[in-house]
């Protein structure tokens, strides 16, 4: 299941021209809510000047504290530094403050997935399929939120819906076959390479794409090449891998410890 945070994504030149604009901004209004979020999500997604992060956040929220956007970067700096509790604080904070904005209310719910708080997701899911039973997000939540809870009969269910509405309702016969036969993991895995070959087909697969279809089909060690190439470019990604519950099955690897290491999170 990738779970890159795409809005944080982008070129290096396009990195440069945000930091280009916000050094500019900065220097005409030093008081501007809006652009100390702006470089606190650069210094923490892109530069991990960890120390940097925090404070130009923490001044967003001192000049703005009904910011939902301070909240945000906020979250993902306490996330990052390993404070799951207090990052998802944040979450809430910035869906109480704008409750109508969708984007928020995702990001809760994956913030909500990092912490393991599944009954709530899925509580929060089966809400969002009443009022629209044809949502793939909803059946992707219940299917992965119910399968961490191990309750796999409803979690096949929903993940044959997630499939079929993506396009793969050919997959969705194949994958609920395997259940029967040979139970919940050999389905996921069926599924998981029959992804990670379309993710391999692209002419240049995302990096944390890439890194996600690896460990999910369980391939370690090319999950884990995949990881140690995005220290080169600061892959955004990477700042996620410690809480991220589809990384759990390579976290007793030697390599993934080295990989912590020279990554050098922040404690918070």
């Amino acid at each position: 299941r990738s779970r890159a945070v795409r809005d944080d994504e982008g070129s290096e030149k396009a990195w440069q021209l945000a930091k280009q604009y916000s050094s500019q901004a900065l220097s005409l209004d030093g008081d501007s809510e809006e652009t100390h979020t702006a470089i606190a999500q650069i210094k923490l997604m892109h530069d991990w000047d960890w120390h940097a992060a925090r404070e130009h956040a923490l001044r967003a929220l001192q000049l703005n504290p009904s910011s939902p956007e301070a909240h945000t970067v906020y979250a993902r700096y306490l996330r990052t530094a390993g404070n799951i509790g207090e990052a998802l604080n944040q979450r809430r904070q910035a869906v109480a403050l704008d409750p109508f904005r969708g984007d928020l209310k995702e990001q809760l719910t994956l913030e909500r997935y990092f912490a393991r708080d599944y009954q709530t997701n899925v509580a929060s899911a089966r809400q969002a399929l009443a009022n629209d039973p044809n949502s793939p997000n909803g059946h992707v939540e219940l299917c992965f939120n119910l399968g961490h809870l191990r309750l796999f009969d409803e979690s096949v269910a929903e993940c044959s819906k997630a499939l079929a509405l993506d396009g793969h309702a050919d997959w969705a016969g194949v994958y609920t076959r395997e259940y029967r036969e040979h139970g919940y993991e050999a389905a996921g895995l069926l599924i998981a390479r029959k992804q990670l070959n379309e993710t391999l087909k692209r002419p240049q697969p995302d990096l944390w794409d890439l890194a996600n279809a690896y460990v999910s089909a369980g391939m370690r060690k090319e999950a884990l090449d995949t990881l140690f190439r995005g220290l080169k470019t600061h892959e955004p990604g990477l700042l996620q891998v410690r809480v991220d519950p589809d990384f759990d099955s390579i976290r007793n690897d030697p390599r993934y410890a080295e990989l912590v290491r020279q990554i050098g999170f922040p404690i918070e």
